[in-house]
């Protein structure tokens, strides 16, 4: 990977969060998109800051608020973008959204993941990685810092993070039945993931098919250069830039110590 494409990605990132957060203590109009989820001004600026700056590369282009043309699926490389994952944390001002940026290459006909950023506006900290080169996190004012995920290797010592706003069932019997020892919320998968990545928590999982390619692809190589493991709930690497982006099977994502007991118990459940 390029480092002045790295950098200038990081640079990017953080240019949509400060715009971010010029809307963050001011009026905004919120709408509601087809699916019901909330649209602010910031998404929208935060995706144009994005798309003008990357537009230099030619590479394809999948973000959540451009519309989806499929060119996309021709390149060998494509910016997979979530402007402001976390919206909802936005308007109810957690602090947990981010700016996702993710580029994937074509290699042996599977489209994986080459360079991640997650930008976290609020707290003005940048998590990156890119294939082969380690993940690394900069919060303002300090020097770089790689990190990598926890040796916790029990689940009684072990820290799940989920959702403030979507609670799960599965979740809460994976809490009782692991005896896991503490359950953290928080909002923006990327947030959630690179909290795993930093070894501030150890499992995050969502069953449901609500996600996107965009929800998880920046996060995904920062998870995996820092030692940890994102796949769907039956276990298989995303395969990124499909027709079909919806995250069907859901996402777990671990330290890698318990990856397939923690799936394994939710097989369980299946069986019952």
């Amino acid at each position: 990977m390029d480092k002045e494409i790295k950098k200038h990605v990081i640079e990017v990132s953080k240019k949509a969060g400060d715009a971010i957060m010029s809307f963050y203590n001011s009026d905004y109009n919120i709408e509601k998109k087809e699916d019901n989820s909330p649209l602010t001004e910031a998404d929208l600026k935060s995706n144009q800051i994005i798309l003008e700056e990357l537009n230099r590369y030619g590479y394809g282009v999948l973000s959540e608020e451009k519309i989806d043309n499929k060119d996309r699926l021709k390149s060998e490389r494509v910016w997979i973008i979530d402007p402001m994952d976390g919206t909802k944390d936005f308007i109810h001002k957690t602090g947990d959204f981010s700016v996702m940026i993710g580029l994937v290459e074509k290699i042996d006909n599977v489209y994986r993941p080459i360079l991640g950023v997650v930008y976290v506006p609020v707290r003005e900290t940048c998590y990156y990685a890119s294939l082969g080169g380690g993940a690394f996190r900069k919060e303002k004012d300090k020097d770089e810092e790689k990190i990598k995920v926890s040796e916790i290797d029990n689940f009684k010592e072990s820290r799940i993070i989920g959702s403030r706003f979507h609670k799960t069932e599965l979740e809460d019997n994976l809490f009782n039945d692991l005896s896991l020892k503490e359950r953290i919320p928080c909002g923006s998968v990327g947030v959630k993931i690179d909290k795993i990545a930093e070894g501030s928590a150890e499992f995050n999982i969502n069953p449901s098919d609500h996600t996107s390619e965009w929800d998880v692809c920046a996060a995904d190589i920062i998870l995996s250069e820092a030692g940890g493991i994102l796949t769907n709930i039956k276990g298989n690497l995303f395969n990124y830039n499909k027709e079909d982006i919806k995250n069907r099977f859901g996402y777990f994502a671990s330290n890698g110590k318990n990856h397939d007991k923690f799936l394994k118990q939710i097989e369980s459940y299946e069986k019952n």
